[in-house]
Protein backbone atom coordinates (compact mmCIF):
# COMPACT_ATOMS: atom_id res chain seq x y z
CA UNK A 1 0.00 0.00 0.00
CA UNK A 2 1.32 3.15 -0.60
CA UNK A 3 1.99 6.12 1.83
CA UNK A 4 -0.28 8.82 2.00
CA UNK A 5 0.84 12.17 1.39
CA UNK A 6 -0.85 14.77 3.39
CA UNK A 7 0.30 18.30 2.14
CA UNK A 8 0.54 20.72 5.16
CA UNK A 9 0.07 24.06 3.37
CA UNK A 10 0.51 26.37 6.21
CA UNK A 11 4.28 25.23 6.47
CA UNK A 12 5.05 23.70 2.93
CA UNK A 13 6.10 20.22 4.54
CA UNK A 14 4.99 16.83 3.55
CA UNK A 15 4.35 14.30 6.20
CA UNK A 16 5.07 10.02 4.76
CA UNK A 17 2.92 7.94 7.34
CA UNK A 18 3.19 4.33 6.01
CA UNK A 19 1.89 1.36 7.80
CA UNK A 20 -1.53 3.24 7.83
CA UNK A 21 -5.04 1.77 9.31
CA UNK A 22 -7.03 0.28 7.30
CA UNK A 23 -10.61 1.27 8.54
CA UNK A 24 -12.24 4.27 9.94
CA UNK A 25 -13.12 3.91 13.66
CA UNK A 26 -16.65 3.67 13.04
CA UNK A 27 -15.57 0.33 10.22
CA UNK A 28 -13.48 -1.34 13.02
CA UNK A 29 -16.19 -0.06 15.62
CA UNK A 30 -18.14 -2.21 13.26
CA UNK A 31 -16.36 -5.40 12.81
CA UNK A 32 -15.78 -4.98 16.74
CA UNK A 33 -20.14 -5.18 17.18
CA UNK A 34 -19.88 -8.01 14.93
CA UNK A 35 -17.47 -10.15 17.26
CA UNK A 36 -19.96 -9.49 20.32
CA UNK A 37 -22.62 -11.27 18.70
CA UNK A 38 -21.36 -14.33 19.26
CA UNK A 39 -21.97 -15.86 22.01
CA UNK A 40 -18.63 -17.74 23.27
CA UNK A 41 -20.34 -18.10 26.80
CA UNK A 42 -18.08 -20.24 29.37
CA UNK A 43 -20.61 -21.25 31.74
CA UNK A 44 -20.01 -22.96 35.07
CA UNK A 45 -19.95 -26.28 34.97
CA UNK A 46 -22.07 -26.13 38.49
CA UNK A 47 -24.59 -24.46 36.45
CA UNK A 48 -27.30 -27.23 35.80
CA UNK A 49 -29.25 -25.19 33.27
CA UNK A 50 -26.84 -23.81 30.68
CA UNK A 51 -24.03 -25.61 28.94
CA UNK A 52 -21.54 -24.53 26.62
CA UNK A 53 -22.50 -24.17 23.06
CA UNK A 54 -19.26 -24.76 21.38
CA UNK A 55 -20.26 -23.98 18.14
CA UNK A 56 -20.19 -20.44 19.02
CA UNK A 57 -16.20 -21.03 19.30
CA UNK A 58 -16.29 -22.15 16.16
CA UNK A 59 -18.32 -19.46 14.92
CA UNK A 60 -15.90 -16.86 16.08
CA UNK A 61 -13.35 -18.97 15.06
CA UNK A 62 -14.62 -18.54 11.36
CA UNK A 63 -15.67 -15.08 12.03
CA UNK A 64 -12.37 -14.05 12.11
CA UNK A 65 -11.15 -16.19 9.13
CA UNK A 66 -13.28 -13.54 7.01
CA UNK A 67 -13.06 -10.41 8.87
CA UNK A 68 -9.01 -10.79 8.92
CA UNK A 69 -8.28 -12.07 5.45
CA UNK A 70 -4.56 -11.33 5.24
CA UNK A 71 -3.71 -12.83 9.20
CA UNK A 72 -5.31 -15.93 8.25
CA UNK A 73 -3.34 -15.93 4.64
CA UNK A 74 0.04 -14.98 6.18
CA UNK A 75 0.73 -16.06 9.57
CA UNK A 76 0.54 -19.76 10.84
CA UNK A 77 -2.01 -20.81 12.55
CA UNK A 78 -2.42 -23.52 15.51
CA UNK A 79 -6.13 -24.65 16.27
CA UNK A 80 -5.17 -26.27 19.93
CA UNK A 81 -7.15 -28.35 21.99
CA UNK A 82 -10.45 -27.37 19.39
CA UNK A 83 -11.11 -23.96 20.17
CA UNK A 84 -8.46 -22.29 21.40
CA UNK A 85 -5.68 -20.31 18.90
CA UNK A 86 -2.60 -19.75 18.03
CA UNK A 87 -0.88 -17.39 15.59
CA UNK A 88 2.40 -17.15 14.79
CA UNK A 89 3.70 -14.10 12.51
CA UNK A 90 7.74 -15.56 12.15
CA UNK A 91 10.28 -12.81 12.69
CA UNK A 92 13.22 -12.75 9.56
CA UNK A 93 15.88 -13.15 12.74
CA UNK A 94 14.90 -16.58 14.80
CA UNK A 95 18.13 -15.80 16.90
CA UNK A 96 15.58 -13.55 18.63
CA UNK A 97 13.75 -14.49 21.53
CA UNK A 98 9.57 -14.25 20.17
CA UNK A 99 7.05 -11.74 22.40
CA UNK A 100 3.47 -13.11 22.96
CA UNK A 101 0.22 -11.12 22.76
CA UNK A 102 -2.25 -12.52 24.86
CA UNK A 103 -5.88 -12.39 25.54
CA UNK A 104 -9.39 -14.89 25.60
CA UNK A 105 -12.50 -14.90 23.81
CA UNK A 106 -15.10 -16.90 26.34
CA UNK A 107 -17.33 -14.36 27.93
CA UNK A 108 -19.29 -14.62 31.15
CA UNK A 109 -22.73 -15.27 31.14
CA UNK A 110 -25.55 -12.52 30.46
CA UNK A 111 -29.11 -12.29 30.05
CA UNK A 112 -31.26 -9.10 28.70
CA UNK A 113 -33.07 -7.92 31.58
CA UNK A 114 -33.92 -4.67 32.27
CA UNK A 115 -30.85 -3.52 33.97
CA UNK A 116 -28.96 -3.95 30.30
CA UNK A 117 -29.94 -1.08 28.11
CA UNK A 118 -29.47 -3.37 25.21
CA UNK A 119 -28.98 -6.94 24.50
CA UNK A 120 -26.05 -8.10 25.65
CA UNK A 121 -25.65 -10.11 22.26
CA UNK A 122 -26.65 -7.33 19.47
CA UNK A 123 -23.34 -5.79 19.43
CA UNK A 124 -25.35 -2.35 19.58
CA UNK A 125 -23.15 0.86 18.95
CA UNK A 126 -24.90 3.69 20.10
CA UNK A 127 -24.07 7.11 21.33
CA UNK A 128 -19.94 6.79 20.73
CA UNK A 129 -20.33 3.37 22.83
CA UNK A 130 -20.02 0.15 22.03
CA UNK A 131 -22.25 -2.01 23.80
CA UNK A 132 -21.67 -5.87 24.60
CA UNK A 133 -20.72 -8.75 26.90
CA UNK A 134 -16.82 -9.58 26.25
CA UNK A 135 -16.52 -5.46 25.69
CA UNK A 136 -13.63 -5.22 28.36
CA UNK A 137 -13.22 -8.96 29.48
CA UNK A 138 -11.88 -9.76 26.67
CA UNK A 139 -12.71 -9.03 22.96
CA UNK A 140 -11.01 -6.02 22.76
CA UNK A 141 -7.73 -7.53 23.12
CA UNK A 142 -8.45 -10.43 20.71
CA UNK A 143 -9.80 -7.95 17.72
CA UNK A 144 -7.87 -4.87 18.14
CA UNK A 145 -4.53 -6.96 18.57
CA UNK A 146 -5.62 -8.98 15.01
CA UNK A 147 -6.68 -5.62 13.47
CA UNK A 148 -2.91 -4.17 13.79
CA UNK A 149 -1.47 -7.23 12.22
CA UNK A 150 -3.56 -7.08 9.32
CA UNK A 151 -3.14 -3.60 9.07
CA UNK A 152 0.81 -4.46 8.96
CA UNK A 153 0.77 -7.23 6.12
CA UNK A 154 -1.29 -4.80 4.38
CA UNK A 155 1.93 -2.40 4.04
CA UNK A 156 3.98 -5.56 3.32
CA UNK A 157 5.39 -5.68 7.28
CA UNK A 158 7.90 -8.02 7.81
CA UNK A 159 8.53 -8.70 11.75
CA UNK A 160 11.97 -9.00 12.80
CA UNK A 161 11.26 -10.68 15.74
CA UNK A 162 8.61 -13.02 16.04
CA UNK A 163 5.09 -12.89 17.25
CA UNK A 164 2.95 -14.87 18.51
CA UNK A 165 -0.64 -13.98 19.03
CA UNK A 166 -2.81 -16.41 21.77
CA UNK A 167 -5.98 -16.30 22.17
CA UNK A 168 -7.55 -18.60 24.64
CA UNK A 169 -11.42 -20.46 24.57
CA UNK A 170 -12.03 -20.88 28.55
CA UNK A 171 -9.99 -17.98 30.61
CA UNK A 172 -13.36 -17.48 32.64
CA UNK A 173 -13.19 -21.25 34.31
CA UNK A 174 -9.60 -21.07 34.79
CA UNK A 175 -7.86 -21.67 31.42
CA UNK A 176 -6.89 -24.94 31.95
CA UNK A 177 -8.39 -25.79 28.74
CA UNK A 178 -6.96 -23.75 26.90
CA UNK A 179 -3.96 -21.03 27.63
CA UNK A 180 -2.26 -23.83 29.97
CA UNK A 181 -2.84 -26.18 26.41
CA UNK A 182 -1.33 -23.71 24.15
CA UNK A 183 1.62 -23.05 26.84
CA UNK A 184 2.39 -27.01 26.87
CA UNK A 185 2.29 -26.73 23.17
CA UNK A 186 4.77 -23.87 23.15
CA UNK A 187 7.08 -25.21 25.40
CA UNK A 188 7.29 -28.21 23.51
CA UNK A 189 8.46 -26.64 21.02
CA UNK A 190 11.60 -25.33 23.13
CA UNK A 191 10.27 -21.90 22.60
CA UNK A 192 10.83 -19.10 25.37
CA UNK A 193 10.35 -15.58 25.10
CA UNK A 194 11.00 -12.11 25.21
CA UNK A 195 7.49 -10.86 26.71
CA UNK A 196 4.15 -12.11 27.08
CA UNK A 197 1.03 -8.87 27.60
CA UNK A 198 -2.18 -10.22 28.56
CA UNK A 199 -5.02 -8.35 30.15
CA UNK A 200 -5.25 -6.43 33.42
CA UNK A 201 -6.11 -3.26 34.65
CA UNK A 202 -7.27 -0.65 32.33
CA UNK A 203 -5.56 2.43 31.95
CA UNK A 204 -7.07 4.87 34.73
CA UNK A 205 -8.88 8.45 34.15
CA UNK A 206 -7.85 11.07 35.75
CA UNK A 207 -10.27 10.87 38.83
CA UNK A 208 -10.75 7.25 38.75
CA UNK A 209 -10.08 6.16 42.17
CA UNK A 210 -9.39 9.43 44.72
CA UNK A 211 -5.64 10.34 44.74
CA UNK A 212 -5.20 9.77 41.02
CA UNK A 213 -4.55 12.92 39.58
CA UNK A 214 -3.34 12.36 36.63
CA UNK A 215 -4.19 9.70 33.51
CA UNK A 216 -1.61 6.49 34.93
CA UNK A 217 -1.62 3.55 33.57
CA UNK A 218 -0.96 0.07 35.95
CA UNK A 219 0.79 -2.42 34.70
CA UNK A 220 0.78 -5.43 36.29
CA UNK A 221 3.69 -7.04 37.19
CA UNK A 222 2.31 -9.77 39.46
CA UNK A 223 -0.83 -11.25 40.79
CA UNK A 224 -2.08 -12.59 43.92
CA UNK A 225 -2.14 -16.34 44.67
CA UNK A 226 -5.69 -17.84 46.14
CA UNK A 227 -7.29 -20.66 47.32
CA UNK A 228 -11.25 -21.30 47.35
CA UNK A 229 -12.53 -24.22 50.04
CA UNK A 230 -15.73 -24.71 51.60
CA UNK A 231 -16.32 -25.48 55.76
CA UNK A 232 -19.03 -28.24 56.45
CA UNK A 233 -20.43 -29.38 59.18
CA UNK A 234 -23.32 -31.91 59.98
CA UNK A 235 -25.18 -32.78 63.24
CA UNK A 236 -28.46 -34.03 64.06
CA UNK A 237 -31.82 -32.31 62.93
CA UNK A 238 -34.66 -31.66 64.87
CA UNK A 239 -37.88 -29.54 65.26
CA UNK A 240 -37.08 -26.16 65.95
CA UNK A 241 -39.39 -26.28 69.10
CA UNK A 242 -37.14 -28.05 70.49
CA UNK A 243 -33.78 -26.65 69.62
CA UNK A 244 -30.05 -27.77 70.57
CA UNK A 245 -27.16 -25.19 72.20
CA UNK A 246 -25.86 -24.97 69.20
CA UNK A 247 -27.29 -25.56 65.40
CA UNK A 248 -25.55 -26.55 62.52
CA UNK A 249 -25.92 -23.00 60.79
CA UNK A 250 -24.93 -21.50 64.26
CA UNK A 251 -21.47 -23.77 64.20
CA UNK A 252 -20.50 -22.73 60.37
CA UNK A 253 -21.78 -18.94 60.86
CA UNK A 254 -19.36 -18.72 63.67
CA UNK A 255 -16.47 -19.50 61.99
CA UNK A 256 -17.19 -17.51 59.09
CA UNK A 257 -17.11 -14.49 61.65
CA UNK A 258 -14.08 -15.93 63.23
CA UNK A 259 -12.44 -15.32 59.64
CA UNK A 260 -14.15 -12.40 58.74
CA UNK A 261 -13.24 -10.82 61.73
CA UNK A 262 -9.41 -11.54 61.97
CA UNK A 263 -7.93 -10.36 58.52
CA UNK A 264 -4.87 -11.07 57.30
CA UNK A 265 -2.01 -7.99 58.56
CA UNK A 266 -1.47 -5.66 56.35
CA UNK A 267 1.92 -5.76 54.43
CA UNK A 268 4.37 -2.51 54.85
CA UNK A 269 4.29 -0.33 51.78
CA UNK A 270 8.30 -0.11 51.70
CA UNK A 271 7.84 -4.12 51.31
CA UNK A 272 5.40 -4.48 49.06
CA UNK A 273 7.39 -2.12 46.69
CA UNK A 274 4.20 -1.12 44.68
CA UNK A 275 5.28 2.14 42.12
CA UNK A 276 1.12 2.34 42.05
CA UNK A 277 0.27 2.26 45.75
CA UNK A 278 2.86 5.02 46.35
CA UNK A 279 0.88 7.37 44.60
CA UNK A 280 -1.59 7.33 47.18
CA UNK A 281 -1.02 8.47 50.91
CA UNK A 282 -2.04 5.81 53.24
CA UNK A 283 -5.73 7.01 54.44
CA UNK A 284 -7.11 6.70 51.00
CA UNK A 285 -5.65 3.47 50.36
CA UNK A 286 -7.50 2.29 53.76
CA UNK A 287 -10.48 3.98 52.78
CA UNK A 288 -10.44 2.31 48.95
CA UNK A 289 -11.07 -1.43 48.95
CA UNK A 290 -9.50 -0.97 45.12
CA UNK A 291 -6.51 -0.34 46.65
CA UNK A 292 -6.44 -1.51 50.55
CA UNK A 293 -6.79 -5.58 48.89
CA UNK A 294 -3.55 -5.00 47.49
CA UNK A 295 -1.80 -4.62 50.58
CA UNK A 296 -2.53 -7.94 52.27
CA UNK A 297 -3.98 -11.16 51.89
CA UNK A 298 -8.07 -10.88 51.82
CA UNK A 299 -10.88 -13.09 53.26
CA UNK A 300 -14.40 -13.12 50.96
CA UNK A 301 -17.13 -15.15 52.87
CA UNK A 302 -19.00 -15.85 49.34
CA UNK A 303 -21.61 -18.29 49.53
CA UNK A 304 -23.36 -20.25 52.77
CA UNK A 305 -26.25 -22.95 51.49
CA UNK A 306 -27.97 -25.12 54.98
CA UNK A 307 -31.98 -26.00 55.84
CA UNK A 308 -35.15 -27.27 54.22
CA UNK A 309 -37.87 -25.82 55.98
CA UNK A 310 -38.69 -22.95 58.54
CA UNK A 311 -39.21 -25.09 61.18
CA UNK A 312 -36.76 -27.92 60.93
CA UNK A 313 -33.29 -27.65 62.86
CA UNK A 314 -30.87 -27.76 59.46
CA UNK A 315 -28.77 -30.75 60.10
CA UNK A 316 -26.29 -29.69 57.65
CA UNK A 317 -24.30 -26.65 56.98
CA UNK A 318 -21.69 -24.84 54.30
CA UNK A 319 -19.86 -22.04 53.87
CA UNK A 320 -18.05 -20.70 50.68
CA UNK A 321 -14.74 -18.91 51.36
CA UNK A 322 -11.73 -17.47 49.17
CA UNK A 323 -8.54 -16.01 49.87
CA UNK A 324 -6.56 -13.80 47.75
CA UNK A 325 -2.55 -14.81 48.19
CA UNK A 326 -0.30 -11.51 48.51
CA UNK A 327 3.37 -11.93 47.28
CA UNK A 328 5.51 -12.94 49.90
CA UNK A 329 3.18 -15.20 51.37
CA UNK A 330 1.85 -18.76 50.41
CA UNK A 331 -0.82 -21.75 50.40
CA UNK A 332 0.51 -23.13 52.82
CA UNK A 333 0.67 -20.26 55.40
CA UNK A 334 -3.04 -19.56 54.52
CA UNK A 335 -4.45 -22.45 55.35
CA UNK A 336 -2.40 -23.04 58.51
CA UNK A 337 -3.97 -19.41 59.59
CA UNK A 338 -7.62 -20.45 58.83
CA UNK A 339 -7.15 -23.76 60.89
CA UNK A 340 -6.14 -21.56 63.68
CA UNK A 341 -9.02 -19.48 63.42
CA UNK A 342 -11.55 -22.14 62.88
CA UNK A 343 -10.74 -24.02 65.57
CA UNK A 344 -12.88 -26.34 65.81
CA UNK A 345 -13.00 -30.37 65.31
CA UNK A 346 -16.63 -30.94 63.93
CA UNK A 347 -15.73 -28.54 60.81
CA UNK A 348 -14.88 -30.29 57.91
CA UNK A 349 -12.40 -27.87 55.41
CA UNK A 350 -12.54 -29.40 51.35
CA UNK A 351 -10.44 -27.48 49.20
CA UNK A 352 -11.32 -26.48 45.95
CA UNK A 353 -8.96 -25.39 44.35
CA UNK A 354 -5.00 -23.23 45.11
CA UNK A 355 -2.21 -20.95 43.25
CA UNK A 356 0.67 -19.68 44.87
CA UNK A 357 1.30 -16.07 44.16
CA UNK A 358 3.00 -15.17 40.90
CA UNK A 359 6.76 -15.00 40.63
CA UNK A 360 6.69 -10.31 39.97
CA UNK A 361 8.18 -9.21 36.81
CA UNK A 362 11.22 -6.67 36.37
CA UNK A 363 10.59 -3.27 35.49
CA UNK A 364 14.25 -2.53 34.85
CA UNK A 365 13.86 -5.42 31.99
CA UNK A 366 14.42 -4.05 28.52
CA UNK A 367 10.85 -5.59 27.52
CA UNK A 368 8.76 -3.36 30.56
CA UNK A 369 10.96 0.02 29.52
CA UNK A 370 9.34 -0.63 25.55
CA UNK A 371 6.04 -1.25 26.85
CA UNK A 372 6.08 2.10 28.92
CA UNK A 373 7.27 3.63 25.76
CA UNK A 374 4.89 2.30 23.48
CA UNK A 375 2.24 3.54 26.16
CA UNK A 376 3.40 7.23 25.79
CA UNK A 377 3.41 7.16 22.57
CA UNK A 378 -0.43 6.88 21.96
CA UNK A 379 -2.01 7.61 25.16
CA UNK A 380 0.18 10.83 25.39
CA UNK A 381 3.53 12.12 27.07
CA UNK A 382 1.84 13.30 29.88
CA UNK A 383 0.81 9.46 30.69
CA UNK A 384 1.78 7.83 33.86
CA UNK A 385 3.10 4.45 33.88
CA UNK A 386 3.70 2.78 36.99
CA UNK A 387 3.94 -1.04 38.07
CA UNK A 388 1.94 -2.56 40.32
CA UNK A 389 -0.14 -5.85 41.60
CA UNK A 390 -3.02 -7.26 38.87
CA UNK A 391 -6.18 -6.68 40.70
CA UNK A 392 -7.34 -10.21 39.70
CA UNK A 393 -5.91 -13.38 37.93
CA UNK A 394 -5.19 -13.95 34.34
CA UNK A 395 -3.87 -16.68 32.28
CA UNK A 396 -0.84 -15.56 32.32
CA UNK A 397 -0.70 -18.40 35.27
CA UNK A 398 0.18 -20.56 32.74
CA UNK A 399 3.13 -18.89 31.54
CA UNK A 400 5.48 -18.57 34.07
CA UNK A 401 8.31 -21.22 32.29
CA UNK A 402 7.59 -19.29 29.32
CA UNK A 403 9.52 -15.56 30.26
CA UNK A 404 10.28 -13.65 33.71
CA UNK A 405 8.65 -11.02 31.43
CA UNK A 406 4.68 -11.05 32.03
CA UNK A 407 3.17 -7.73 32.27
CA UNK A 408 -0.85 -7.10 32.84
CA UNK A 409 -2.70 -4.00 31.07
CA UNK A 410 -5.54 -3.37 29.12
CA UNK A 411 -5.14 -0.57 26.22
CA UNK A 412 -8.25 1.10 27.52
CA UNK A 413 -8.57 4.40 28.90
CA UNK A 414 -11.80 4.38 31.25
CA UNK A 415 -13.19 6.02 33.99
CA UNK A 416 -14.45 4.07 37.17
CA UNK A 417 -18.13 4.03 36.03
CA UNK A 418 -16.83 2.48 32.70
CA UNK A 419 -14.65 0.30 34.22
CA UNK A 420 -17.79 -1.68 36.48
CA UNK A 421 -19.89 -2.65 33.84
CA UNK A 422 -16.77 -5.38 33.44
CA UNK A 423 -18.65 -8.69 34.24
CA UNK A 424 -22.09 -6.10 35.18
CA UNK A 425 -24.25 -4.43 32.98
CA UNK A 426 -23.94 -2.24 29.95
CA UNK A 427 -20.69 -3.32 29.35
CA UNK A 428 -19.39 -0.89 26.50
CA UNK A 429 -16.06 0.97 25.43
CA UNK A 430 -16.19 3.59 22.77
CA UNK A 431 -15.16 3.67 19.11
CA UNK A 432 -12.45 5.75 20.02
CA UNK A 433 -11.10 3.67 22.63
CA UNK A 434 -11.46 0.41 20.19
CA UNK A 435 -9.44 2.54 17.75
CA UNK A 436 -6.61 3.29 20.21
CA UNK A 437 -6.37 -0.63 21.20
CA UNK A 438 -5.35 -0.91 17.55
CA UNK A 439 -2.61 1.85 17.46
CA UNK A 440 -1.51 0.52 20.61
CA UNK A 441 -0.53 -2.62 19.79
CA UNK A 442 0.37 -1.75 15.92
CA UNK A 443 3.29 0.75 18.00
CA UNK A 444 3.84 -2.19 20.59
CA UNK A 445 4.88 -4.64 18.40
CA UNK A 446 6.60 -2.15 16.33
CA UNK A 447 8.63 -1.30 18.83
CA UNK A 448 10.25 -4.49 19.48
CA UNK A 449 11.12 -4.77 15.91
CA UNK A 450 12.73 -1.29 15.96
CA UNK A 451 14.63 -1.56 19.37
CA UNK A 452 16.55 -4.31 21.02
CA UNK A 453 17.18 -6.39 18.08
CA UNK A 454 20.47 -5.29 16.83
CA UNK A 455 19.51 -3.95 13.84
CA UNK A 456 19.53 -0.95 12.01
CA UNK A 457 16.53 1.10 11.90
CA UNK A 458 16.44 1.88 7.49
CA UNK A 459 16.45 5.64 6.71
CA UNK A 460 12.29 6.88 6.65
CA UNK A 461 10.82 9.70 6.94
CA UNK A 462 8.05 7.49 8.64
CA UNK A 463 7.14 7.82 11.70
CA UNK A 464 6.06 3.78 12.75
CA UNK A 465 9.58 2.56 11.21
CA UNK A 466 12.22 5.37 12.01
CA UNK A 467 11.34 5.12 15.98
CA UNK A 468 13.87 6.40 18.00
CA UNK A 469 12.24 6.39 21.16
CA UNK A 470 13.15 2.87 22.77
CA UNK A 471 12.56 3.90 26.59
CA UNK A 472 15.92 4.57 27.28
CA UNK A 473 17.18 0.73 26.84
Amino acid sequence: MSCKLIVLLSILSVVCQCIPLLKTPLQYAEDFANSLKIKTISFDPSDLENSINNTEFIRFREFLEVTFPLVHLNLERTIVNQYSLLFKWTGSNSTLKPIFINGHFDVVPAKFTPDWWYDPFNGTINNNYIYGRGAIDNKVIVMSSLASVEAMLASNYTPIRTVFLAFGHDEELGGNQGHKKISQYVQSLNITAEMLIDEGSPLLKEGFLRGVNQDTALVGVNEKGYIFYNLSVVTQPGHSAMPPAETAIGIISKAALALEKNPFPNVPLSVINSEFLNLFNYSDIESQPYLSSMLKTTTAVTMIKAGVKSNVIANQATVWVNHRIIAGSNVSYTLQRIYELVNDSRITLTIDGTMEPSPVSPIAANPYKLLKSALKNVYGSNLQVVSGQMFGNTDTRHYWNLTPNIYRMMPLKCNYDEFSTLHGYNEKITIDQFYQAIQFYKKLILKFQLCDTGSTNPVSSDPDLQDTDCGGI
